[in-house]
């Protein structure tokens, strides 16, 4: 089942952009999102290999069902990040 418009995990997963907080690392970030998708018992893919390289990018990742044996293609979550002067990251992330 798609995620529906409606559904909180949107809004709380669009929380954790980057707002007046900045990540000290790119797995910071992504921890963050995934936390609050396993809250809702969802997950970004762990077989979904995604580059993260560089100073700013923009990736797609694959959102799945939190299942173990036949995680279940939900969503995609679209995220950006920014590393600013002072080392940190910036990040924007948002489900489609």
């Amino acid at each position: 089942m798609p995620i529906l418009a409606k559904n909180p995990v949107r809004e709380e997963f669009a929380a954790c952009s980057t707002s007046s907080n900045y990540y000290n690392t790119k797995g910071d970030a992504i921890d963050a999102f995934d936390t609050v998708l396993r809250d809702y018992g969802m997950k970004l893919e762990d077989e979904n290999i995604v580059d993260l390289s560089g100073p700013e990018g923009r990736t797609h990742w694959t959102v799945v069902t939190d299942c173990e044996l036949y995680p279940e293609c939900i969503g995609q979550a679209v995220i950006s990040w920014y590393r600013m002067p002072s080392g940190r990251y910036e990040f924007v992330g948002y489900l489609a």
